[in-house]
């Protein structure tokens, strides 16, 4: 007598395998009886235990303890000769070896969108790949966090993505992704901003190599405003956008507003006004016979107002600790008169 052991697949009628274990001897000598429940195992094999009262016998290797002792079997998982070897702890195809080498994990990423673009923008790279888990890399180095199936790339390197399995790591085809630059732009005034109908202000972008110009008024494009400086007749607020010509990346300047306040004729003293020393360090004095009361109002070259002083006096001291290094602009008026000056700043 012996051990039965019978396979069956999921309806529970056809045998997939069967074995036979027991040990060998006249009756009552080669009994043996199965009393576990069958347990299957991490590898893939089974596990069962009974009693048996043979000795060193057919599937027997141990001599019989007392009358009868218990006896545990182990079966090796089931395997099938020239099947594929599958990553799964397993002998698939019975040559005695668990995933072994010819396991081989595939990986391959591509991109969504073009790899090439402007400072701002992205790519989202896609990964299809066959083990268990990813990480991206960037020039060779990880990532960090980096280990879903996708990912968004914004900076300029050589990127690839690595899949891990328990029986194979493989690395995927580089794809290079290029950040364009988007060039510097900056303007500034070279004069009063503010002057009565038939007047003018002149604006200066700086010169970038490589570059075209459009001036703006507002949100829309200056028709035939294209060279680095721009003449303003008209109120409003002025910028220049600057384009590299090989990319089209581009960037918006700051902006500068003009103001028209006054009709053709009126009178807008410039000559009443003078600051010292020019360039200024900690101080900057104002003389002016401008009589009523004003205002003084400090702007940086981006237009942002940095310091505003209302005041009677002809003679005024302007406190300028704190205030970074720079070009700034002072713009006084007193509801008649209006005149703006550049300074520096060391």
């Amino acid at each position: 007598m012996g051990f039965w052991i019978v396979k069956l697949d999921y309806s529970g009628t056809i045998i997939q395998w069967e074995n036979t274990i027991g040990s060998a001897g006249p009756w009552p000598y080669g009994d043996d009886y199965l009393y576990s429940t069958v347990q299957e195992t991490a590898d893939g094999g089974y596990i069962i235990g009974g009693t048996s009262y043979g000795g060193i016998s057919g599937d027997k290797t141990a001599v019989n303890i007392g009358s009868f002792d218990f006896w545990v079997t182990k079966l090796l998982p089931f395997c099938t000769e020239g099947e594929s070897e599958l990553c799964n702890h397993l002998d698939d195809n019975c040559n005695g070896l668990i995933d072994e080498g010819e396991i081989t994990e595939t990986i391959i990423i591509s991109p969504t969108g073009s790899t090439s673009f402007c400072t701002g923008g992205s790519v989202i790279l896609n990964a299809t790949y066959s083990g268990s888990t990813v990480q991206w890399k960037r020039n060779g180095i990880n990532i960090p966090g980096a280990t879903s199936s996708s990912i968004s790339a914004s900076k300029t390197g050589t990127y690839t993505c690595e899949t891990y399995s328990d029986c194979d790591t493989t690395l995927s085809a580089a794809i290079v992704v290029t950040e364009n630059k988007n060039p510097n732009a900056t303007i500034s005034a070279g004069g009063p901003t503010t002057f009565c109908a038939g007047g003018s202000g002149v604006l200066t972008e700086v010169s970038v190599g490589g570059c075209t110009y459009q001036w703006y008024k507002g949100a829309n494009p200056i028709a035939g405003a294209t060279s680095l400086t721009y003449t303003a007749t008209t109120s409003g607020n002025y910028k220049c956008r600057v384009i590299k010509a090989a990319t089209g990346c581009y960037k918006n300047s700051n902006a500068i507003g003009v103001s028209v306040p006054c009709r053709e004729g009126d009178n807008i003293t410039q000559s009443n006004f003078s600051l010292y020393p020019n360039p200024a360090n900690n101080f900057i004095t104002i003389e002016t016979d401008f009589s009523t009361e004003k205002t003084i109002c400090i702007t940086d070259a981006l237009g942002q107002i940095v310091k505003t002083i209302t005041t009677s006096e002809n003679n005024i001291t302007i406190d300028l600790q704190g205030v970074a290094a720079g070009v700034y602009f002072i713009k006084m008026e007193d509801g008649i008169n209006s005149v703006t000056q550049k300074f520096v700043k060391q």
